[in-house]
């Protein structure tokens, strides 16, 4: 098949018969890296080997020169092109986000100029409401002051009164939301309030035992203060009693 002397080195160098279906293994190829594109090491070792070999002979599957180049120069302007079509196509977006955000600055800016309008047109009309109102409410003082009635005191007894409704109202209205919880509560609620209820009182009988804590504290040390001040009067007291004394014993001495 071969001579002895001279064996194949590697499958490539068999006969079409005789070579391996596949050179997987001969490749040492990992399956997880998945099939190799392209030509493998061997072909390309053996195409540079053809082309040192044989420089004197081309390919008829060769690309011409002029060929290469006007494929090269049709390459390169599809890319100017793309590359045209891309910044065209930035600016026009450009231009756009500039459009809308002038278009918005507008708007906002006539509507905060149109709200602003509004808002001094309804201070304006609750000026003149409250304008009106006043010049009602001294019309009606005048009045009634010259029938002979304080207006001044009628209206803090009407506000007393209206004060008093309220909070009588408000009251019933407590109490009658009281019973009814009541009657709709089941035991677990009932438990709640109670449980609710007792800690309250147990706060304020602790804050009422605390304010009594220190209005004690503050007894004792007041009379404390006072114990001082009174032995220190004492003792200026009887300094003074001694000096009299002292003085009554040498009023005749002379100088």
């Amino acid at each position: 098949m071969w001579n002895p002397d001279n064996p194949p080195e590697t499958p490539h160098d068999l006969p079409a018969y005789m070579r391996p279906k596949s050179t997987g293994n001969l490749l040492n190829r990992n399956k997880s890296r998945g099939a190799k594109i392209g030509q493998s090491q061997f072909m390309q070792s053996h195409h540079m080997k053809n082309k040192e070999d044989f420089p004197h002979i081309n390919s008829a599957y060769q690309m011409p020169t002029e060929q290469r180049k006007a494929a090269s120069k049709r390459n390169q302007l599809k890319k100017e092109r793309e590359r045209e079509e891309q910044l065209a196509a930035e600016e026009e977006e450009k231009t756009q986000v500039q459009t809308a955000h002038e278009v918005w600055v507008a708007w906002y800016e006539t509507r905060y100029a149109q709200e602003k309008e509004e808002k001094m047109e309804v201070r304006e009309k609750n000026r003149k409401v409250r304008r009106e109102r006043m010049d009602d409410e001294n019309m009606r003082e005048n009045a009634l002051t010259e029938g002979g009635l304080d207006y001044a005191t009628w209206c803090k007894a009407k506000e007393k009164r209206e004060k008093d409704e309220r909070k009588l109202k408000e009251t019933e209205e407590s109490k009658k939301n009281d019973s009814t919880s009541e009657i709709n509560q089941t035991p677990l609620e009932k438990m709640k309030d109670n449980d609710r209820a007792f800690r309250k009182w147990l706060r304020k009988s602790n804050r009422r035992k605390k304010d009594e804590d220190k209005l004690d504290r503050e007894k004792e040390r007041l009379r404390r203060i006072e114990l001082r001040r009174e032995a220190r009067a004492q003792k200026a007291l009887a300094a003074i009693r001694a000096a009299q004394d002292v003085a009554l014993k040498n009023r005749t001495f002379v100088f």
